[in-house]
């Protein structure tokens, strides 16, 4: 029979209750136990313990205060519905008032079946009261869970774009490795990264991370993960701080993420290790192209050719005026000639003087400390061998000629 129909009453004499039960309609459906005392009451009660319990009150042979605390010390929560018609007085008013009803002795027999029903209805009432407490307070439990719940995973959440933000500001990959530690020892995370060096090594765990689900892994109470992009590859091995077994529903996304904000750092990382090198094999280029250009000497040698040239041009150009005042006519032709070879020639020491010029830039480029000196000595090469006041039609020609020839 169900709990509804089912009644325990504490008395020494049941037949009373059980006329009344046989004569009132209403009560015909109910089973009623009988115990004499609260040991009898306790083994019944082991196996129906949420039935109402009525106790008949009789001093001196039932104490119902008594067995009401008792029983409630077995049972807690139980309601005791004690009926009496021996005023209490207030110490047992009060020790009882918890876990008991106090109802008065009925004088009829109508009057008992009332107490009978009213006392299963306040039963049944605080039954389901008591329930309904019950299943908000596994409602109130619940929601707090869950809203701690939710609250680890915003931190976590949180964890994870301050480490995204972090590894986006390093390029140091031990500092990656450490902002990626911490950031798991602030989810309760114990955190190992190796690297592998052998390629053997490295080819099986790029295989591991392309196949599907393979890249992940829980051992034990730990996780492991791989990783691995075009240079590097290796694991991270995860584990609770507090020895509890890993929470794959609650770390496995965020692990992930992590994962993947790693191999980015890792193909930034492996960028900027390959300009790194570039720019060393530059610079010892370009070390190596200063020293030759400085071992070359352009601007001395330079210098002496022009010197030299402007020298023997000074010197023949006064030769071939004392030549045409004592030759014939007809030999100045020649000595005129003569001369515009020697133009031809300063024109040459010009192009040479240029070419150092390009030199000297370039030099100045690689090393811009020179700058300076050697703009100076640029502008003092690129002078002609002629004077200032030579024959600007003189220049004019030689340039035509130099033009026609290509040069």
């Amino acid at each position: 029979m169900s709990g509804k129909s089912d009644i325990l009453f504490i008395t020494d004499d049941g037949l009373h209750i059980k006329e009344i039960t046989e004569d009132e309609q209403l009560l015909r459906r109910i089973k009623i136990h009988f115990a004499k005392s609260d040991a009898q009451a306790i083994d019944i009660l082991s196996s129906m313990p949420e039935i109402p319990v009525f106790i008949i009150h009789a001093l001196p042979d039932i104490n119902g205060f008594d067995i009401s605390r008792s029983l409630s010390e077995q049972f807690p929560g139980i309601l005791t519905i004690i009926i009496t018609d021996h005023q209490p007085d207030i110490d047992q008013e009060h020790d009882n008032c918890d876990s008991s009803l106090i109802m008065p002795l009925p004088e009829t027999q109508e009057d008992y079946a009332m107490v009978i029903r009213q006392g299963i209805r306040t039963h049944n009432y605080i039954k389901r009261k008591t329930q309904e407490y019950k299943s908000m307070s596994e409602e109130k439990d619940s929601m707090e869970e869950t809203t701690h719940t939710i609250m680890g995973l915003y931190q976590d959440l949180a964890n994870l774009v301050h480490c995204g933000q972090s590894l986006q500001e390093t390029v140091d990959r031990d500092g990656c490795c450490q902002i990626i530690t911490e950031a798991l020892k602030d989810m309760g995370l114990d955190c190992s990264i190796e690297f592998k060096d052998d390629e053997g090594d490295k080819k099986e765990i790029r295989q591991l991370t392309i196949e599907s689900g393979k890249h992940f892994e829980i051992i034990d109470n730990s996780a492991r993960i791989y990783f691995a992009n075009s240079k590097y590859a290796g694991l991270i091995d995860v584990q609770p701080s507090d020895g509890e077994p890993f929470d794959e529903e609650r770390l496995s996304d965020p692990l992930h993420l992590i994962r993947n904000q790693f191999i980015s750092f890792l193909d930034r990382f492996g960028r900027i290790e390959e300009k790194e090198q570039l720019l060393v094999g530059y610079k010892a280029i370009l070390d190596k192209l200063e020293e030759i250009i400085k071992n070359a000497d352009v601007s001395g040698k330079t210098q002496k050719i022009r010197k030299d040239l402007e020298n023997d041009t000074e010197s023949i150009f006064n030769i071939l005026d004392k030549i045409r005042e004592k030759v014939p006519e007809d030999v100045v032709p020649w000595v005129n000639e003569i001369e515009l070879s020697l133009q031809f020639a300063d024109k040459v020491s010009q192009q040479v003087n240029s070419l150092a010029s390009i030199l000297r830039d370039l030099l100045g480029t690689i090393n811009p400390s020179m700058a300076n000196d050697l703009q100076s000595e640029s502008n003092e090469s690129t002078k002609s061998v002629f004077s200032e006041e030579e024959d600007e039609g003189k220049r004019k020609s030689v340039d035509e000629l130099l033009e026609s020839l290509g040069v």
